[in-house]
């Protein structure tokens, strides 16, 4: 559903992908301030969507990103990115359930990396956190630093026009999601059901 739910025109006006194509950045001030330095840092990007903050790493110092999709079109455009930019050689995009990680990357001594690095909107999509935590510690070098920056998990207990309360903040149920359009775009002309799941605080 994931690949379904990216398509080139919403994507790149959501992600304002000229101007990012013309320098502009694409991290917030909260990562580029939890993030730190970067210059010769090895980071692991993981569900990086269409590889715009990745990429952004890569132009602020990181001296290798990898970045990790389950959508293949999002991964696709990740890579078409990079070859516009002449990124490449210091970027790698792989497409895969995360939980399938270590089939496609390895995750040797001399093959781990500073920091790994998630945010916004990443959570909902994962049924098993505790699998996904111990994935992220299996690539992290000694002194290796996890950076997520996400969504209150508040969020949860509104409907989508958030005015009102429909679920318990504690729910652990999975969630079936009936759309119309895509996240990001709303007139789409699609209808897509998804599973998502709830993790609140104490959790994560």
């Amino acid at each position: 559903i994931l690949t379904k739910l990216v398509t080139e025109p919403s994507l790149s006006a959501m992600y304002k992908v000229a101007g990012f194509l013309a320098g502009v950045d694409s991290l917030n001030k909260i990562e580029i301030e939890f993030l730190g330095k970067r210059q010769g840092r090895r980071i692991l990007h993981l569900q990086c969507h269409s590889g715009l903050d990745s990429l952004s790493l890569v132009r602020r110092g990181a001296q290798h990103v990898t970045g990790v999709d389950l959508s293949d079109r999002a991964i696709d455009k990740a890579q078409e990115l990079a070859e516009t930019l002449n990124l490449t050689t210091s970027t790698r995009f792989i497409c895969c359930n995360i939980y399938d990680l270590q089939k496609h990357l390895s995750c040797n001594q001399g093959e781990l990396y500073d920091i790994v690095f998630t945010s916004y909107g990443v959570v909902g999509w994962l049924p098993d956190i505790n699998k996904w935590a111990s994935l992220i510690s299996q690539y992290l070098k000694p002194n290796g630093v996890f950076i997520m920056v996400e969504l209150h998990p508040v969020l949860w207990m509104f409907d989508e026009m958030f005015s009102r309360i429909e679920e318990s903040y504690f729910n652990q149920k999975t969630f079936i999601c009936q759309r119309d359009g895509t996240y990001t775009d709303r007139n789409a002309p699609i209808s897509n059901s998804s599973v998502e799941w709830n993790h609140i605080l104490l959790h994560l």
